[in-house]
């Protein structure tokens, strides 16, 4: 995950923080040592071992890259950072759906799509980079309450030059109403800089029609717009069951479009 994020972003004009939570075990039985120190103790020295790991590999240094090793509950742990240090991304790594597993996503991370008011970059375990050609742009057609999201996606246009596929899944008897028409406009008007086209997925399934979408347009990357009650929900309802296993290496970037304290 961590090398997936060096080789996407770069190290020039951009700061990272490497971020370990802990939290002691459910209460059970008596403890004759102070347990949190011990994990403290863990915590830092798995982060000093993970940064010599990764200046191995890349050229960082302490102005590239911040190492904190904090105790709690990690979501809320990630929201207090990223209020006092306005961070533009937050990136975590995910396991995937196993055979004993039914989640494609574990707690953390489910948790984070729900709830973070920041950019959330969600990278599958073992991907291997390779530059993002086509991103891949999943959309219901109705319009936003504000674009500040996608100007977060329009500014990824300026590393790598990449071709945005834009798709809606909709039955093949289902006619497009008119606010989906004015809502394709000024999403061309909005990424009229970008290489960009619209695709047409006709599929009763929106899982379905994203997951031939992925494979038969080659999507290195998957952006969805999360909002109450929105089209997001619907593809992740039933505690998170998009099945990307057929593609299981393509990240999945995740916008935001709501007031999150309302």
């Amino acid at each position: 995950m961590v090398n997936y994020a060096l080789n996407f972003f770069g190290i020039e004009k951009v700061k990272y923080t490497l971020l370990h939570c802990y939290n002691e075990p459910e209460p059970g039985s008596s403890l004759l040592v102070n347990i949190k120190d011990i994990l403290s103790h863990e915590s830092e020295r798995g982060l000093e071992s993970e940064i010599k790991r990764i200046q191995s590999r890349f050229d960082l240094d302490e102005n590239n890259i911040t190492l904190k090793s904090k105790y709690g509950n990690f979501n809320k742990v990630v929201s207090q950072l990223c209020r006092n240090h306005n961070y533009d991304l937050i990136i975590m790594g995910n396991k995937g759906k196993t055979s004993t597993r039914k989640k494609v996503f574990g707690s953390h991370t489910s948790e984070m799509i729900r709830k973070s008011k920041v950019p959330l970059l969600i990278i599958p375990e073992y991907s291997n980079f390779k530059l993002p050609l086509n991103y891949g742009y999943a959309t219901d057609l109705i319009e936003l309450n504000n674009y500040e999201g996608l100007e977060f996606l329009n500014s990824l246009f300026e590393i790598h030059l990449s071709i945005l596929k834009i798709v809606n899944v909709s039955p093949a008897e289902e006619e497009k109403l008119e606010k989906a028409y004015k809502e394709e406009k000024r999403l061309q008007e909005y990424f009229n800089s970008v290489g960009h086209e619209f695709v047409e997925e006709k599929n009763k399934s929106v899982t379905t029609g994203i997951r031939s979408f992925i494979i038969h347009e080659d999507i290195d990357l998957l952006v969805l717009i999360a909002r109450n009650r929105s089209f997001l929900e619907n593809i992740f309802h039933k505690s998170v069951t998009l099945d990307l296993s057929q593609k299981p290496s393509i990240p999945l970037l995740i916008l935001k479009d709501f007031d999150l304290d309302s």
